[in-house]
């Protein structure tokens, strides 16, 4: 399979000129790269931060700024999550880094979300979890309910309703937006 050579020529000059840069210039650079492909801006992370030109701290920060402001940044969260995916084994995983994952978690709803909105459901349901493992558990999603309730209504979308169902029904206390998520699926005809 070839790859395309633009993504690479990007990249190639991202790396060369991005490690005299500061990190805010270089983590714009990767987000100009994710434009045109998320895998090559994720390895370019990953590399700069194996090189401690990067942390995921101020890459996880500055895609959710991009976001926040209302940037359609989608391929750059993605890539940014790809990341710490990567990544995850050389990060801190204790309960004082609680925060940092649960920030990591809303990246990837608040980047599902905008994907889901401009109706990109292959690209919301490639972001809704991504980012590693290390977030998702019950706690996180009892507290976000707005994120359990968009996976579930992704899957429902992509043909897996009853799956969606079991999933919020699973829960052991659920409100919020999964719960009016779980009722409207329910509504559905079929199962």
């Amino acid at each position: 399979m070839r790859l395309p050579i633009i993504p690479i020529l990007v990249l190639g000059l991202c790396l060369a000129a991005c490690s005299q840069q500061d990190p805010k210039a270089q983590l714009e650079a990767y987000a100009v790269s994710a434009k045109t492909n998320r895998a090559t801006a994720a390895s370019g992370l990953i590399a700069a931060f194996k090189a401690d030109q990067v942390t995921a701290d101020d890459a996880l920060t500055y895609a959710f700024d991009k976001l926040e402001r209302g940037d359609d940044e989608t391929q750059f969260a993605g890539a940014v999550l790809d990341m710490i995916a990567a990544v995850q084994n050389q990060l801190s995983t204790g309960q004082e880094f609680e925060i940092f994952w649960r920030r990591v978690g809303r990246l990837a709803f608040k980047a599902a979300e905008f994907a889901y909105l401009k109706k990109r459901v292959d690209e919301a349901e490639s972001l809704m979890l991504a980012g590693g493992t290390r977030w998702q558990n019950e706690a996180y999603f009892l507290r976000y309910t707005d994120h359990d309730g968009l996976i579930s209504i992704v899957m429902a979308q992509r043909g897996n309703r009853g799956e969606a169902i079991r999933r919020l029904e699973a829960r052991p206390d659920l409100d919020g937006f999964a719960a009016e998520t779980l009722e409207q699926l329910r509504k559905m005809p079929g199962r």
